[in-house]
């Protein structure tokens, strides 16, 4: 029998949507043994506000969805009220993720999910919390190397920054950060997602990639030497360019036509440009994209594939 992944869940703030989220997963069944840590009478007052009746219990096994959760108590200081913040009580769960992530790193269990947390209450004028991120990354000794990483079974998409303003995201885009993540990223694309030839894509920080420096030059002097380094490691990551310059609207029944022109005779790349038309002759939009070919061996860029020059020609 194949076992079941058990999971550990910290609540999140008190006073926010994690307990809610916690009386709906009660409902809700899963294919894993799972465990909430949290407060128990917390949890009961919320589900009472919902008009739910729940239990708990400590049974091991799959999670049924028939109305019972699994707890491991947190205590709080003060009753909770829903949607407004207790300090004490939302320091607990900076416990409650210590303690996740101990059982964890100790294999008591296979994975934590952290619902949300407020961010300010739980910061000091010493110490800023920043988030879920961060904090696993430092108690698991690896802060300043934490990759976050968005997934579903398509598509996989790891950030270059976390949780920092916008305006600072320019000056933390260097050369040593972005080649640290792809490293990671491959790494465990390959170890821990079974993926044998990772395919990794880097975006441009600039609108159109900086159009070679026109709208920024970090591409230039970041970004590409960044790629290139990691391709001499032999982590491929196939660029794919596309640029678009909107003219005009294109309006509902309107009749178009889309022209496509092979700008040259294809070595490692195909560079198309291409006209949106309708039928008053007017350009609704142009642009360019390029395609590169890569090697099914070696995952390596390669020459135009003879067959398809043939047909270019």
């Amino acid at each position: 029998m194949k076992r079941i992944p058990k999971l550990i869940i910290t609540s999140g703030d008190p006073a926010g949507i994690g307990l809610d989220l916690c009386v709906m997963l009660a409902f809700k069944k899963f294919l894993a043994n799972i465990t909430i840590i949290g407060n128990k009478d917390a949890i009961l007052s919320r589900a009472k506000q919902q008009g739910k009746n729940i239990s708990f219990s400590t049974k091991i096994g799959t999670h049924l969805g028939n109305g019972e959760l699994k707890i491991i108590n947190l205590d709080y200081r003060n009753p909770v009220v829903s949607g407004k913040l207790d300090k004490s009580n939302s320091l607990q769960q900076l416990n409650a993720l210590k303690n996740s992530i101990e059982l964890c790193l100790n294999k008591k269990f296979d994975a934590l999910i952290t619902l949300p947390i407020h961010k300010k209450i739980l910061s000091s004028k010493k110490n800023k919390f920043t988030g879920h991120t961060e904090y696993i990354a430092d108690a698991c000794g690896l802060k300043g190397n934490e990759v976050m990483l968005l997934s579903n079974k398509k598509l996989n998409v790891a950030l270059a920054t976390t949780h920092i303003a916008l305006k600072d995201i320019p000056s933390k885009i260097t050369q040593k950060n972005l080649c640290a993540t792809i490293s990671t990223l491959h790494h465990d694309l390959k170890k821990k997602f079974n993926i044998t030839h990772p395919k990794i894509t880097v975006t441009g920080l600039n609108p159109h990639s900086g159009e070679d420096g026109e709208f920024g030059d970090e591409e230039i002097k970041i970004i590409k030497p960044a790629i290139c380094e990691m391709e001499k490691k032999g982590i491929l990551m196939p660029v794919v360019r596309a640029n678009l310059d909107f003219k005009t609207p294109l309006y509902f029944g309107d009749e178009f036509q889309v022209s496509v022109v092979l700008k040259n005779l294809p070595r490692a790349t195909l560079v198309f440009d291409y006209k949106i038309i309708n039928q008053k002759n007017q350009i609704i939009c142009s642009g360019t994209t390029v395609l590169a070919f890569l090697s099914p061996l070696t995952k390596r860029p390669m020459r135009c594939p003879q067959i398809l020059l043939e047909k270019f020609s």
